[in-house]
């Protein structure tokens, strides 16, 4: 039974050691890559935002197919991690290819229409605060003059100043703030490694090879993933379970056709 894991984390031991092995009985290797991975930018301001945490805000990519995620994120000194991210890389590193575009809704909840009509009302409430004051209402401090100067916008002035030009350059902003990704953190900072053994050349019913038989996998060593929220833990623990009783039913087949004088072609080993 190979339950060897995958190639992140290999400080734990998790080297890649059973594609290794899996590859030298036969078995197809899809390439092992990273997955639920931070991400890296290029843009320098992102830098100064090391540490600033975003909720209910919407990652997108449009770079060769579209592809989304919701959630909470975090900026970093290398980039974008936090769950949103790491569910969203999952998707980049299978279907596209680096560098892409990624674009950052603030606010998910409001069409930009409905977000100049909240904005209007905000500054009409103090037309003498600063704009960017006003924003500070909305969003971290630090992520308050990113905006504005993405925008182009002077935040230094008083929001009855603000043209109706400026007051859409800055929800364009707001719903479409575009970061470029050159590409994932390493595999071995990754939380789960996709690729692996082929699932086309495993019985799905017992895990146990289609090309050897008595060869069982189980864990992240096969080629299968998912995003975050404990769901490739739960493949660890069902593949573990359906592998080892499959495995052990087999054993038991063994001892008895070997007490019946029946021969399998099972080769067991101590180790």
């Amino acid at each position: 039974l190979v339950a060897t894991g995958g190639a992140s984390y290999q400080q734990t031991g998790s080297k890649g050691d059973g594609y290794r092995l899996a590859g030298r009985l036969g078995h197809s290797i899809i390439p092992p890559q990273p997955a639920l991975v931070p991400l890296v930018v290029r843009e320098g301001w992102v830098h100064a935002l090391q540490g600033v945490a975003l909720e209910n805000v919407v990652l997108s990519v449009k770079s060769g197919g579209k592809v989304r995620q919701s959630g909470e994120m975090l900026f970093t000194h290398f980039g974008l991690s936090g769950p949103a991210v790491l569910n969203l890389s999952s998707y980049l590193t299978k279907s596209f290819s680096f560098p892409l575009e990624l674009s950052i809704d603030l606010r998910p909840e409001l069409a930009e229409d409905e977000l100049i009509v909240l904005m209007r009302q905000k500054i009409k409430q103090n037309p003498a605060r600063s704009l960017k004051n006003t924003l500070n209402g909305f969003y971290p401090l630090r992520l308050v003059p990113v905006i504005l100067v993405q925008a182009g916008v002077d935040g230094s002035k008083q929001g009855a100043q603000v043209s109706r030009w400026e007051l859409e350059r800055l929800v364009k902003v707001q719903k479409n703030l575009t970061l470029s990704v050159s590409a994932t953190r390493p595999l071995n900072e990754a939380m789960v490694t996709s690729g692996g053994i082929s699932t086309k050349e495993i019985n799905p019913s017992t895990l146990e090879s289609k090309m050897i038989k008595g060869l069982f996998f189980a864990g992240e060593v096969i080629d299968v993933d998912a995003l975050t929220g404990g769901y490739n833990l739960q493949i660890a623990f069902s593949t573990g379970y359906l592998s080892g009783l499959s495995a052990g039913k087999l054993l038991v087949q063994c001892n008895k056709g070997i007490t019946q004088g029946i021969k399998y072609n099972v080769t067991i080993k101590k180790t």
